[in-house]
């Protein structure tokens, strides 16, 4: 007789398994256990014929445990441990094995390396992390500190530069271990994304050198005060107006008290006392029939003139900051941190709102104090007289008047050091708090560059400034990126042609025609100069634009020195580089070599634009030390700006 060959019977059971039907399979399940544990089988082939045998029995107990137990019979608690992990992986749609896995996990102690602890899966993690400060690694299934985890991440990261090895290193190191691998390496803004994120959220930026959180050269900007038709109000200061259907009433509150300052008839009280009064005075005059007669329509009538004219044409939001004005400021104690926040948030809700004649007095008294008490290192006292100032400012000057002179003639002095930034910053958020035309900020860029580069700065310092201060930022950066160039190289220059006398340069037409070159420069961006010539023509083609584009005359553009450029039509027409235009009149016999020259003037102004060097000037670094920022891990003082990397500031030589 042969000796059997379990082998055989097993391979032999799973081919024919899925063909018995439900009754052979039962009866053969006990052949199917014995199997299973017969050790003479291999045991990667006994494992493999349990996986396939659980995909094909019914999800039922019955079935599944027997299977298990003869499978995992005689195996340390590790390895029954491994085989049921790895059942389940293979066996994925199977509650019963499932729910084997989890009594298992539930009974199951670990024993901790360090103490002679043994608890179950979760506690056992908890413990190791709190007491012992080490880790379960699931891909090795071992327990080791972070420190070797975070190695293998690192070598990971570096073969593969995947961010998502980043991620895991600030999970388990935290952000000193993120730290020190991007120290290591060149990393990418992609990289860098998860500082640069928390270091916004906590209004900082990243050191250039050791990418360590820095506080940002701004302080964060104050924001208005909530503003609605009933209510103005902040974080225990408010002003409350109650329309109620007879009385008008106003309440202000403080951290101090709350108090009634206005308590006043309505305007629908007035009108039924004056129907009233019209009624009596009906019913006594005229019979008791006529008077009947007339009396609903002349009451009516009074009623609606009435409240006609006691309506109030004021907005409610501006009674509410007037009222603020009139019964808050007066209170305030501006040595107190959180008087001097409240009254900053006042003065930039009420830039285009409120009654300026019932504020103008407090404005100015505030003013004159605030010309004693302001010194260079009370951000917060500067800040107040900038929002002030332009608050007053505004006030005083009629609606629709240009503003732009007024705010280069404030924020000029900062580029000499008069005032400090902190004051240049507030008037410049002021003054983008209101709506403000393109035009009008491309005329006050070009202004506020003509005193820049006056006061021997350059456009490496204006990219320096603008990386520290927001406000001023979107009041000076151009629309191009060379168009600083272009300017500073124009101002250096200082070139005109002589061969007209309507000549002018972008400087010189934003001073004299202010509308005017605020049209051109929404236009014309990079515009240099303007020629205004014969003024019948001009009226119909617009005056001759010199731009970095090149030169433009109704809005056809070229740049070619060498274009072609003639008159056709007896006059009445101009070939200009391939474009043709027609007018109703001859044009000047002179105009296409005054378009040649201009052609020429602006190619050798292309070509002869002075270098400027990228390292900050000393007169303008001295000004902008104020607002660099100490790194207080390795001491580099730098520029910040909020969720960025910091530029550094070199020290003078």
């Amino acid at each position: 007789m042969a000796a059997s060959n379990p082998h055989r019977e097993l391979m032999e059971l799973l081919v024919q398994w899925a063909a018995w039907p439900a009754a052979a399979r039962s009866r053969s399940l006990d052949v199917a256990v014995r199997l299973l544990a017969d050790e003479r089988i291999a045991w990667n082939v006994r494992r493999q014929a349990a996986a396939r045998l659980l995909r094909l029995v019914p999800d039922r107990r019955r079935y599944v445990r027997p299977l298990v137990r003869a499978l995992t019979r005689g195996l340390p608690r590790r390895q029954v441990w491994e085989c049921l992990r790895w059942l389940q992986e293979e066996v994925p749609r199977c509650e019963a094995l499932d729910r084997c896995v989890a009594r298992w996990e539930r009974r199951r102690r670990w024993r901790c390396p360090r103490c002679p602890l043994r608890l179950p899966l979760a506690d056992f993690a908890r413990h190791l992390w709190s007491d012992h400060g080490l880790i379960i690694d699931a891909a090795h299934r071992r327990v080791c500190s972070p420190r070797h985890l975070l190695l293998d991440l690192w070598k990971r990261w570096r073969q593969t530069r995947n961010p998502q090895w980043l991620d895991q290193a600030w999970f388990w190191g935290g952000e000193a271990a993120l730290r020190e691998w991007l120290r290591r390496t060149s990393a990418s803004l992609e990289d860098l994304r998860p500082l640069l994120q928390q270091a916004a959220q906590e209004h900082c930026g990243l050191c250039p050198v050791c990418l360590s959180p820095v506080p940002a050269s701004a302080p964060s900007p104050w924001p208005p005060l909530t503003l609605t038709p009933r209510r103005l109000s902040t974080f225990g200061w408010s002003v409350d107006y109650h329309p109620g259907p007879w009385w008008e009433i106003v309440t202000i509150q403080t951290p101090q008290r709350r108090s009634l300052v206005r308590f006043r008839p309505s305007s629908r009280l007035g009108a039924c006392l004056a129907a009233l009064g019209a009624a009596g005075l009906l019913l006594s005059v005229l019979p008791s029939s006529a008077g009947m007669a007339v009396l609903p329509v002349v009451c009516g009538l009074i009623y609606g003139l009435v409240r006609y004219l006691l309506r109030s044409p004021v907005p409610p939001e501006d009674r509410l900051i007037d009222a603020a004005w009139q019964y808050l400021v007066p209170e305030l104690a501006w040595q107190q941190p959180d008087h001097l926040r409240f009254l900053i948030r006042l003065c930039q809700t009420s830039l285009g709102k409120g009654d300026p004649a019932k504020r103008r007095a407090v404005l100015q008294h505030i003013l004159h104090h605030l010309q004693d008490q302001s010194v260079e290192g009370e951000s917060e006292w500067w800040h107040l007289r900038g929002v002030a100032q332009w608050l007053e400012w505004c006030d005083a000057l009629p609606a629709g008047i240009d503003r732009s002179m007024l705010l280069v003639s404030l924020l000029s002095p900062a580029f000499r050091g008069e005032v400090p930034w902190t004051y240049a910053e507030a008037v410049a958020a002021a003054y983008l708090a209101q709506p403000v035309e393109y035009g009008s900020l491309l005329r006050v860029q070009v202004l506020l560059c003509q005193e820049a580069f006056s006061s021997g700065w350059t456009p490496a310092d204006l990219q320096l400034l603008c990386l520290a201060l927001p406000a001023l930022n979107q009041v000076l950066t151009p629309s191009g990126p060379q168009q600083w160039q272009y300017l500073y190289g124009l101002f250096q220059m200082k070139f005109i042609p002589a061969w007209s006398s309507g000549i002018v340069n972008v400087f010189e037409c934003a001073q004299r025609w202010p509308h005017l070159t605020g049209r051109w420069l929404a236009a014309f961006p990079d515009l240099l100069w303007v020629e205004r010539w014969d003024p019948a023509h001009e009226a119909v083609l617009g005056p001759i634009l010199i731009t970095a584009r090149g030169v433009s005359l109704a809005g056809y553009f070229s740049l070619n020195p060498e274009a072609d450029i003639r008159l056709i039509a007896q006059g009445n027409g101009l070939v200009f580089d391939d474009q043709v235009v027609y007018t109703s009149r001859p044009l000047p016999a002179d105009l296409p070599q005054r378009l040649r020259d201009w052609l020429g003037v602006l190619d050798d102004f292309l070509r002869r634009l002075p270098a400027v060097s990228p390292e900050a000037s000393e007169g303008p670094r001295r000004l902008l030390a104020a607002a660099a920022r100490s790194c207080r891990h390795c001491r580099t003082s730098a520029i910040i700006s909020p969720g960025g990397i910091g530029r550094r500031l070199a020290s003078a030589p």
